[in-house]
């Protein structure tokens, strides 16, 4: 697994995010379809779907999630979304 933040506590839960994900009977889906009912998987599936961090502030845990979704995006040969320019000046 990468190493994508510097702070334990995010890179614990970007670890999560991404173990939870690759698991079909995980929380993370109901009946094999993503469920995203809560903050962290809505994230998730966000970045995975390849939306833009604009909800999301760099540094919290719904970052760490988005970011985990993002990656598993561009794994799966996709483009991780840039920025929009007021979200990325903020950070």
């Amino acid at each position: 697994m990468r190493k994508r933040f510097k702070d334990k506590s995010m890179q614990e839960i970007y670890e999560t995010c991404r173990r939870l994900a690759a698991d079909p009977t995980s929380e993370f889906y109901h009946h094999g379809k993503p469920r995203s009912g809560a903050a962290h998987r809505n994230a998730y599936w966000n970045g995975r779907r390849g939306i833009a961090a604009t909800l999301f502030t760099r540094g919290s845990p719904s970052y760490a999630c988005w970011r985990a979704g993002a990656d598993d995006y561009k794994d799966a040969d996709g483009v991780v979304p840039e920025l929009p320019k007021f979200i990325a000046d903020q950070q």
